[in-house]
């Protein structure tokens, strides 16, 4: 019954978060406020609420609907995030490290904190701070692949920034992650375009034919990753 429920939130959200995302912005608020009436203590709904009055640029509204949401569950992680985004946008850089803080106390491999306390960094002291602090998170969460991955994708694209990606390489970052997960396509295409990026192009293209060799699907649909 448990189970049951709990897909049926799911469902509904990623209905009303579907809905946004298509522009239908009055038919997803009708949709959510029809299941809050049916459901008024469910705490994700309100990340939603939230979610639509920053799209309406009611940044007030949305603070207090991350708050809602955070007072049914004191474990949103997404709302405590929220807030987190919301303090930073006014620049409140400590109130915004203290809520990053505790989302990471929930949740320590969670990328979306470390992403913000980069924010946070870059804004009050530069391109270099906010590279340290995703270098830190890369320590911190070996051992997860996607989320090593993710974190090498916004490191890679600081580097391309600075206009240095030869880091990419002389930190060994990406060739790392190719020798522990060698049957992972993504990590192999991470080090194909990190070698294309500084004009290594032999060893792309070997890379590259490594990947088709293994898996000759595991180009399709792939995604630029550090200049996307």
């Amino acid at each position: 019954m448990r189970k049951k429920k709990a897909q049926h939130i799911k469902d509904n959200y990623q209905l009303v978060f579907k809905l946004i995302k298509q522009g239908n912005r009055e038919q997803a608020a009708q949709k959510l406020e029809s299941f809050i009436k049916e459901d008024p203590k469910q705490s994700v709904y309100y990340n939603l609420k939230a979610l639509l009055a920053i799209l309406d640029k009611n940044i007030e509204q949305a603070e207090e609907y991350y708050r809602q949401a955070i007072k049914l569950n004191e474990k949103n992680i997404l709302a405590i995030q929220g807030l987190a985004k919301l303090s930073l946008y006014n620049k409140q850089y400590d109130k915004a490290r203290q809520f990053v803080n505790k989302a990471l106390s929930i949740n320590n491999q969670s990328i979306n904190s470390y992403k913000i306390l980069a924010d946070i960094a870059l804004q009050q002291e530069g391109i270099d701070a906010a590279e340290k602090v995703l270098l830190d998170a890369y320590s911190k969460v070996k051992g997860d692949f996607n989320a090593e991955k993710e974190l090498i994708k916004q490191i890679g694209k600081f580097y391309v920034k600075k206009k240095q990606p030869e880091k990419l390489l002389t930190l060994t970052l990406t060739s790392e992650l190719a020798q522990r997960y060698p049957d992972k396509p993504d990590a192999l295409l991470l080090l194909a375009e990190a070698q294309a990026i500084n004009r290594n192009t032999t060893e792309a293209e070997q890379t590259l034919r490594k990947i088709i060799a293994r898996q000759p699907e595991g180009l399709k649909g792939s995604e630029r990753l550090f200049v996307s």
